[in-house]
């Protein structure tokens, strides 16, 4: 007999059904999907619906839109997945989480809509976030795409201006093994004679293509917009708009893409409310520096930052040489050193390979969950890299959290990155002592 919700269940209870209604994690197609999100009857005529696609910065790429509302006094919620801490993070309404209730709610809406229609986990919790975001009081709508683009969930939703933010190699198995494969993937949200923003520097072919065909209004990166760095300031430029600012906290090139959007939108934007977005905008997990307080009595700084593909691997080391960690070039006495967990079908080379060169030392730990790499496999990968590197082994993020703050001092930094979960586990076992 199949297990029936009920009303009265708790949030945890509905993630545990999610889990086990599909027998895969990833489905991509979007016909069944489909038949449920018509049965909602979900209108988004008063609503600005923003679709964003991309390898990597969809969720910093939101976070500056998101932010820019709210200075704007717009009403705005934002869909985005993973989730780092909990699952509430992955629906926002003018900045904040909602009760579980909410999404109980949410889930039962769906459930009685979907019938017998199949939904994997993340299709299930994407109808569920449209159901919370289709209201009228929330004028801004933000979609961050889960996987892909042309068959993802959120693509049921017609949007009104689509954003591609980079185009790189991962989920190749889901998406093509080279980029213009993957780009036609992610360009699947583009509509016929509405605006798309593209972040991508160095757009493949099929990118360059489907805007085309559908009569798009593409505006593109280092064609429409530019942004540079210069002495330790930000400067951003295109045909209406010449500003310079502090350097922003989020990558870059998703900054800029966000104000090419902002443009979009025909929002009244000057320098002044530039500045103040680029200072308030930030993410948790994205180039997110703390100082913890837990077993930390020399007060070490730590970056947090989820880059789990050699893409994002990339701009890390980038940002990391803007901060002065230059590796064997650094004539500072700070030294940068890392915690690294990741999952074992990602390209594990191809995430150290630009970071290594930079770092003092390294510790890797073994995430949990059958898809994690083995701490003894990421050390041996990084040991192919570099023969000097002092690399250690740690039985979990706990263990090397307190064996790197053995050796690191209050001018160093540590950087924590891999994957979500190797952030989730920090911030968990932080959390833990705060409460302790």
């Amino acid at each position: 007999m199949s297990i029936q919700p009920s009303k009265d269940w708790s949030l945890s209870q509905w993630l545990k059904y999610l889990e086990s209604i599909h027998p895969s994690e990833i489905d991509l197609g979007l016909d069944r999907v489909r038949q449920v999100y018509q049965r909602l009857n979900l209108s988004w005529s008063m609503q600005t619906v923003i679709t964003v696609a991309g390898t990597n910065g969809k969720g910093t790429t939101c976070a500056m839109l998101e932010q820019a509302s709210i200075l704007q006094n717009k009403s705005v919620g934002v869909y985005s997945s993973p989730h780092i801490s909990e699952y509430n993070e992955r629906v926002r309404i003018n900045q904040t989480l909602l009760h579980d209730y909410k999404h109980c709610q949410a889930f039962m809406a769906v459930e009685k809509a979907r019938g017998d229609t199949l939904l994997t986990y993340f299709e299930f919790g994407t109808l569920a976030a449209l159901v919370l975001l289709n209201k009228p009081s929330i004028e801004i709508v933000l979609l961050e795409v889960g996987l892909g683009g042309r068959l993802d969930a959120t693509n049921v939703v017609e949007p009104d201006i689509a954003v591609i933010t980079s185009i790189g190699l991962d989920h190749q198995a889901f998406l093509g093994d080279t980029r213009d494969a993957i780009a036609r993937e992610k360009a699947g949200i583009i509509r016929a004679n509405k605006p798309v923003i593209i972040g991508e520097i160095d757009p493949p072919p099929s990118l360059q293509q489907i805007p085309q065909e559908l009569n798009a209004d593409a505006r593109w990166a280092g064609k429409d917009f530019i942004y540079s760095v210069l002495d330790d300031v930000w400067h951003y430029s295109s045909q209406g708009l010449n500003v310079t600012t502090s350097l922003p906290s989020i990558p870059l090139p998703n900054a800029a893409t966000a104000l090419a959007v902002l443009e979009a939108l025909n929002w009244a934007i000057n320098p002044v409310f530039i500045q103040t977005l680029v200072e308030k905008t930030r993410l948790s997990g994205r180039l997110q520096k703390i100082t913890p307080d837990a077993l930390n009595p020399n007060n070490v700084p730590f970056l947090l930052d989820v880059a789990h593909n050699p893409q994002a691997a990339e701009y890390l080391a980038k940002h990391l040489h803007l901060l002065g960690f230059t590796g064997s070039d650094n004539t500072s006495a700070a030294k940068l050193h890392a915690i690294f967990g990741a999952f074992k079908d990602k390209d594990i080379k191809g995430v150290l390979d630009p970071l290594i060169p930079l770092l003092s030392s390294l510790h890797c730990v073994t995430l949990p969950g059958e898809r994690a790499a083995d701490k003894a496999e990421l050390a041996v990968v990084a040991q192919s890299i570099s023969e000097t590197l002092d690399i250690n082994t740690t039985e979990s993020i706990d263990d090397a959290y307190q064996a790197v703050l053995k050796t690191a001092h209050s001018d160093d930094l540590v950087l924590v990155f891999g994957s979500f979960f190797t952030v989730e586990a920090l911030l968990t076992f932080l959390k833990s002592n705060a409460e302790n």
